[in-house]
This record gives C-alpha cells, structure tokens and sequence, in this order.
C-alpha cells in the first residue's frame, strides 16, 4: 500500500479502477473545451465578447461553461489577481491570441496597476524590480508570449480573426456565425488613452539590444514586421 501511496501514478490507476473515477479527473476536477491566452492587453476581452456572441459560453478571466479568454493563465497558478487560475482544470484546446506588439506594450505599459506585475513578476523572473516601466512592458510582452505558445496548440493575430475565424471553427468543431464580428466593437476593454505609444525607434532606444533584436524578431514571427 505504501507503493500507491508514494507514487500518484499508481494511486490515481487504484481510484479508476475501484471507484470507476476518471485519472484525468482525479488530476484536474474541471475540463473546459477553450483557452485563448496571451498577453494582457491582447484583446482577450474582445474576444470573448465575440465568442459570446457567436454562441460559446467564453467567459473572460471566469471560467465559462466552454471556457474562458484569460491572459492570467498563461501561468499555472490556483489564484489569480483577477479570476481564477489555470491549475487543476484541463482544457481540451488552447489558442494563443497575439496583437501588435507596440500598442500591447504602450497599454500595458498605461494600465497595468501593481497587483498585474506583482503576479506577472513571479513567473517572469527576467523582469528585474530595478528595471524601467519601458524595459518592464517589453520584457513582459516577449517572455509571456513565449510561454503562452509553448503552452498553445494554435497562435493568431487578433488583426487577423476574420482571415482565421474558418481555422478557428474547423479546431474547435463548431460552426460559428462570423456576422457577429461586425456587432462587437474593437475597443471592448479598452482603457483610454495610453500615457505613451512606443514606436520601434522608442524601444531600440530604451532597451538592451539584445532584448529589442529578440522581441523584433518574434514581432517578426507573428508578422507584424517585414
């Protein structure tokens, strides 16, 4: 007995097996159809609104009864500043929602308020408290991407979501209506005016060069530049 009990593997198998319960549902309790993550200021509260819209219930930073649009799961954590978090419920897709990278950092830049990076630091450790709000948003936008991709299936622009609203259908298996992109706004959530809007000469100045070539170069992977 004291196998079983050191090894989960063999514990979660003695559960299936006798109480006819399910090893995904001794590892995670709750199973959702949909995540869509990225970064914050992504448009992940537009996106749900949409997704709400065409019939799914995608809730943004609560969990939907088909998922939820949350930039905060990126992060395996239980709890979240805003919502739940992703530890211990499994979701059978998850997408990876990219938006331009000098408007996401100039918003995040603008809007994040402390309890943000309080929670972003502690999974970004390249992210120094010592370093500038500038040199913050930028590292922020490159490194939560790279985890949100390596976490994702699928990676797409929001710019792009009528050109990828047919993948998007034929991954998840539904059909859904894309009328309803033209009855949401684009500036859902959106938070006013940015206190900066940072051009790609603004951050070549700012930045450490290696860190303004590695996030050129994932701008460039996502096709926001040439």
């Amino acid at each position: 007995m004291k196998v079983f009990v050191r090894n989960k593997l063999f514990l979660i198998f003695f559960v299936f097996l006798f109480f006819g319960a399910s090893p995904l549902k001794a590892l995670y309790p709750m199973t959702r159809n949909l995540l869509i993550t990225g970064c914050a200021r992504s448009g992940t509260g537009y996106i749900s609104q949409v997704l709400t819209r065409a019939g799914l219930d995608i809730r943004h930073e609560q969990i939907g009864k088909d998922g939820t649009s949350a930039w905060v799961m990126v992060a395996p954590s239980e709890k979240t500043p805003w919502g739940p978090g992703r530890k211990n419920i499994r979701f059978i897709h998850i997408f990876h929602q990219v938006r331009d990278p000098l408007k996401t950092i100039s918003s995040v830049f603008s809007t994040e308020p402390p309890a943000s990076w309080q929670y972003i630091m502690e999974y970004v450790p390249q992210i120094l408290p010592e370093d500038s709000k500038t040199v913050k948003a930028a590292k922020y936008w490159y490194y939560w991407n790279l985890k949100a991709a390596e976490l994702a299936e699928w990676t797409y622009r929001i710019e792009d979501i009528r050109e990828v609203w047919g993948e998007m259908q034929y991954r998840l298996g539904k059909n859904l209506d894309m009328s309803v992109l033209d009855h949401v706004s684009k500036k859902a959530n959106t938070r006013g005016n940015h206190m900066r809007d940072f051009t790609w000469e603004d951050l070549r100045k700012e930045l450490e060069p290696n860190l303004y070539r590695n996030i050129r170069a994932l701008a460039r992977s996502y096709g926001y530049i040439n």
